[in-house]
């Protein structure tokens, strides 16, 4: 699969390329889908899905879940995830642990 242009962003990341790593999004894919179909906001009594944000999809989840090494493990094992306030990270968090929970195959 063909690495977006978007994707390769720091030298680590080329380096990675050089090494050998590759870009797969099927599981960024079904992170994205999981959270979309069965995750939930919930205002003023409404239930509503929710909208991900460019910044959610490009700088954390198709990152995390899209690089694996030749060996085809993940390349992160753990998200570290800071932003301002009032973006959606809670929600984004415990999304991403309840795919985590209940769908990923990820090793510890």
């Amino acid at each position: 699969m063909k690495i977006p242009d978007w994707a390769v962003r720091t030298k680590a990341d080329e380096r990675a390329l050089e090494l050998g790593f590759y870009w797969d999004d099927t599981e960024a894919n079904k992170v994205k889908n999981f959270i979309e179909r069965y995750c939930h906001q919930t205002k003023g009594g409404w239930s509503k899905p929710p909208t991900l944000l460019d910044f959610q999809l490009e700088d954390i989840i198709f990152p995390f879940y899209s690089w694996y090494d030749p060996q085809g493990k993940p390349r992160f094992n753990s998200l570290y995830l800071f932003s301002s306030r009032k973006i959606g990270k809670t929600f984004l968090s415990a999304a991403l642990c309840a795919y985590d929970l209940c769908t990923s195959h990820r090793p510890e």
